[in-house]
């Protein structure tokens, strides 16, 4: 008589096995990516994942021992594996307990550019009853300095939040007089397409050390394309915008911190990664720091 009983013993059928959640995509020619719900992947083959989809799978066989471990799959009895899975969703969603420092004010929905992948219900210019009011912005900051951290970050979207800059004026104001009475840091980061920027913009931002994010998708063409406005020059502006900030409040303010360009990476641009990639290698933006790439 045998001591151990054989490994199924310890392992559920296949037929009391089921899905956890998980994304998957497609990679390459029969290539897949599959992610679990804490961001752990593995490559699998097409047939393999319709084989994990259909869970036609079992011990012993490879497929079912990497699915488990991924924990793409689990069973019925298999209560340890699925608590651990959730230990590692808590650990990792837990930052959503605290209150968050960084604090997103849309203070308008007007825009300009007509961007195919912006997710803002976009406004033409003419339309100001889109701005954010006075009261909002106000009933913003009261939740903002509820943060228990000691530095919080304020980032003006938009539409594009230069069309309302007497708002963000007001707001970085008012978050200033709250910041020496509570004695709390509040960092500024304006996310602009710099069509806009001119001397007194760029002198408020200098004087209250305020960061400028700004979208940079490639080349002219690619960009134009991407970013679309009324004379088809988003790129030359975006560019002028870039170069202008650069000459005169980098070299002025000698700060360290860096100031962002995001690239989106759009369908129109998969077969320009390169030339993306030596948009940003050039002498005019070497100095700063790009942020990774948006894939939509």
């Amino acid at each position: 008589m045998a001591r151990f009983l054989a490994a199924e013993a310890f392992s559920s059928p296949s037929d009391e096995l089921s899905l956890l959640p998980f994304n998957f995509e497609r990679t390459g020619t029969e290539q897949f990516l599959v992610s679990n719900m804490v961001g752990d992947f593995i490559r699998l083959t097409e047939d393999e994942i319709n084989k994990l989809i259909d869970l036609k799978l079992k011990p012993g066989d490879g497929l079912y021992e990497k699915a488990y471990a991924a924990h793409l799959i689990t069973g019925s009895r298999q209560k340890s594996q699925q608590q651990l899975l959730a230990l590692r969703l808590r650990s990792r969603m837990s930052f959503l307990r605290e209150v968050t420092p960084l604090h997103m004010f849309v203070v308008t929905l007007r825009c300009e550019h007509s961007c195919p992948y912006c997710q803002v219900s976009r406004q033409s210019t003419d339309r100001s009853r889109f701005d954010m009011s006075e009261a909002t912005a106000r009933g913003g900051l009261d939740i903002a300095f509820q943060s228990k951290s000691s530095r919080i970050k304020i980032e003006f979207q938009g539409g594009e939040p230069l069309l309302n800059f007497g708002l963000i004026k007001m707001i970085v104001s008012a978050a200033q007089a709250r910041s020496s009475v509570l004695g709390k840091k509040v960092d500024f980061v304006i996310a602009t397409n710099l069509a806009l920027l001119d001397d007194t913009i760029l002198a408020f931002c200098k004087a209250n050390e305020i960061l400028l994010s700004t979208s940079l998708d490639g080349p002219a063409d690619l960009h134009n394309k991407n970013r679309p406005r009324p004379g088809g020059n988003s790129y030359e502006l975006a560019v002028s915008g870039i170069l202008f900030f650069f000459a005169h409040y980098l070299r002025l303010a000698s700060r360290s911190k860096p100031n962002n360009i995001i690239a989106t990476m759009h369908r129109a641009g998969w077969n320009s990664t390169s030339a993306v990639f030596n948009e940003f290698w050039t002498s005019i933006i070497r100095g700063l720091h790009f942020e990774s790439f948006i894939h939509l």
